[in-house]
């Protein structure tokens, strides 16, 4: 019993010399306060996140806006999403450089794709050609779309091509509708930026029209060129120069009483200019395999009709008719050495006259495509599913 009291005792005693403590603390507080009103600093407010958590779904996804994309001002789709959960980069800083990794799997040290990540360009499939020590083939200017859509691991991606275990990148293009605040009428916009590492400068010049009628167009031009940048020990790094001109051609109709109907047709083109730069794209130093002249060309071109009826939660039907190409010419220039020293080749190996066959090939990649869906909304009680 004595030791009982004892305890009590010594948490009574424990209690009111916090009490007292804080109490001084307090008043201390309130007296500089009180004599140099000067010393606050104001209040902080945390704005709300642009990139949401996303708890509807049960899919790993990650979705950049046209918001985000304006903010990140990215020179390339590899720099854009490079911030999503689990993507990581093979030289991002690059067109022909950007590999794309997700968990693991993608752009490696070989190839720029291993086809188990999937890229969709409105709907259109594009970029997973396999080729040797070149990135992945997205070539094209992340001013050209609103949304940049990143999945990760088979959950949601099976819907779009068998064998794509490691995700999907998805990207939209922008409407004309996004230019005039949802309403008809004429908008034009102009974007001119620079960047002091490796006086990268972009300019690009948007025309949107939305007619009372449903019909709308659009009609973009965007310029990026970039020279050499220097890393954080004011060294060059090699193949980070580039020119990327981007077009994109858009139309779009609306029709029936309650605007059920819609149909798109857009064209968007890019075109990669490097010059004297390593075959080899994933290298940032002394090329292996020479220098090249390389020209990449990215068309896709798209036509789209959705319908989606108002009173009726079974129909959501879409149908999507897609092409894409890809076009890389290559001429290997005559004279150039590989690194010094080290692997595949010891230092001063002998080129061919002509160079490798490898630097030398000239690549074409088609794809047409036609994907027809349906999403219904069923209810079950208080169970919402959704079949597709």
């Amino acid at each position: 019993m004595k030791h009982s009291s004892n305890n009590k005792l010594f948490k009574l005693s424990l209690l009111a010399f916090a009490f007292s403590a804080s109490s001084s603390i307090f008043a201390q507080q309130e007296e500089n306060s009180e004599k140099d009103d000067s010393q606050f600093l104001g209040t902080i407010t945390l704005g709300e996140s642009k990139r949401e958590v996303r708890t509807d779904t049960a899919v790993a996804v990650t979705v950049i806006n046209e918001a985000e994309i304006a903010d990140r001002q990215a020179a390339t789709i590899a720099e854009l999403i490079d911030s999503a959960p689990g993507v990581t980069l093979v030289n991002g800083s690059t067109p022909s450089g950007s590999g794309i990794s997700i968990r693991g799997f993608g752009a490696n040290s070989v190839f720029g794709t291993d086809q188990k990540v999937l890229i969709l360009v409105d709907g259109a499939t594009t970029g997973s050609e396999e080729i040797y020590r070149i990135g992945t083939q997205l070539f094209t200017d992340p001013y050209l779309y609103k949304t940049a859509e990143v999945i990760r691991g088979t959950a949601g991606t099976f819907e779009y091509g068998s064998g794509v275990v490691g995700g999907l990148v998805r990207l939209e293009t922008r409407d004309a509708i996004d230019f005039t605040n949802g309403e008809s009428g004429f908008a034009t916009a102009v974007t001119l930026g620079h960047f002091t590492n490796g006086s990268q400068n972009n300019a690009s010049v948007t025309v949107a029209s939305v007619l009372e009628n449903g019909l709308e167009f659009l009609a973009n031009y965007t310029i990026r060129d970039q020279s050499i940048q220097e890393d954080a020990d004011g060294e060059d790094i090699g193949n980070s120069a580039f020119d990327l001109p981007s077009i994109l051609l858009k139309a779009g109709y609306t029709f029936g009483s309650d605007k059920e109907h819609r149909i798109v047709a857009s064209y968007s083109e890019s075109e990669a200019i490097d010059r004297d730069v390593p075959y080899d794209a994933f290298l940032t130093s002394d090329a292996v395999f020479g220098n090249v002249d390389r020209d990449t060309l990215s068309q896709v071109a798209t036509l789209r009709y959705a319908y989606q009826p108002v009173d009726n939660e079974l129909i959501n039907l879409t149908a999507n008719l897609t092409y894409s190409n890809q076009e890389i010419d290559q001429e290997y220039i005559p004279g150039t050495s590989i690194c010094e020293g080290g692997p595949p080749f010891p230092c001063g190996f002998p080129f061919p006259d002509g160079g490798f066959d490898v630097v030398n090939a000239d690549l074409q990649f088609e794809t047409t495509k036609l994907t027809v869906k349906n999403a219904s909304l069923l209810m079950t009680g208080s169970v919402e599913s959704e079949l597709r």
